[in-house]
């Protein structure tokens, strides 16, 4: 079956960038676009209603506004030629959980979520369905955040990708999940290491050196190392962006914190809040699988 890309719309402006990325992964991938909406259960007592004055059950939903407002939505959508999409509106109290179980159904590749501006308490993710899904979906899960509302409408081609490392497997397997895509091989990919003290530069460099010749020996079209000291590792790879170019930043993420953090690791909420490209995130929680699961 084709695993297709997931990407997850609510009707909003956002839904514009969230599109034109799921696409251009789409492309990467070889894999068809999903695009799903759920909308709220109504509750028993509107449906009651509803059946008393004669309405059916999607009037009362709100199921054939959003089945219109989706169709809209992808007839006027970048997508390339030759690729299928298909879509899907769901009823379902808990939406976090019902775009995870529905991702995991239809084993998509990747799910795609563009997402609000931070709120008052400077969350990362804004809204605590998408802080869900980052936190307990088992699939590589690709934030759009708000700064990359550019992309919105756009045709979006993904050539270029930064990978930030530090000598940890976890960070390694965020390159073996890129070069399992069908594409992979026409992708260049900057290796980016954040070292605290020029003690470490030597073995840093020897890491991604290292990385580095996996990456070609696997057909990787270009491969860049990069070493920079900063006591500040999210800002520095925001930073890097301006330097390297690329169209997405790609990284696993560590476990949750006492608080409950929703982006696993401060490095990476960083990184989702400030950027204005998408980012694939890689929690534990996807690299428990092995690789060819992906």
């Amino acid at each position: 079956m084709q695993r297709p890309v997931m990407v997850s719309v609510d009707g909003s402006d956002k839904d514009a960038r969230g599109i034109a990325i799921a696409t251009a992964i789409a492309n990467v991938a070889d894999a068809d676009l999903h695009v799903v909406r759920v909308i709220d259960v109504p509750s028993n007592r509107l449906v009651s209603q509803a059946e008393t004055v004669g309405l059916d059950d999607a009037a009362v939903t709100g199921r054939k506004d959003a089945e219109i407002q989706l169709a809209g939505l992808v007839a006027g959508a970048n997508v390339g030629a030759g690729r299928h999409v298909t879509v899907a509106v769901l009823e379902a109290g808990d939406v976090a959980g019902a775009i995870i179980e529905h991702a995991v159904q239809k084993r998509a590749r990747a799910l795609v979520l563009a997402t609000r501006a931070p709120g008052a308490v400077g969350r990362a993710i804004g809204g605590s369905i998408a802080d869900r899904i980052v936190r307990e979906s088992p699939l590589p899960t690709v934030v759009v955040p708000p700064r990359a509302a550019f992309m919105g409408g756009k045709h979006v081609e993904i050539a270029r990708v930064l990978v930030p490392q530090d000598g940890s497997s976890l960070a390694f397997r965020c390159l073996e999940f890129l070069v399992e895509l069908p594409h992979a091989k026409e992708l260049e990919y900057v290796l980016l290491e954040v070292v605290f003290s020029d003690v470490s530069r030597a073995e840093a460099e020897t890491r991604l050196k290292q990385s580095a010749l996996w990456l070609r020996s696997r057909g990787a079209k270009g491969v860049e190392v990069l070493v920079v000291t900063s006591t500040d590792a999210a800002a520095t790879i925001i930073a890097a962006v301006r330097d390297v170019l690329p169209d997405i930043i790609a990284m696993s993420t560590r476990g949750s914190s006492g608080l409950g953090r929703l982006i696993l690791g401060s490095v990476a909420e960083g990184v989702v809040r400030g950027s204005e490209l998408p980012v694939l995130l890689l929690t534990p929680k996807v690299l428990a699988e092995p690789p060819t699961r992906w």
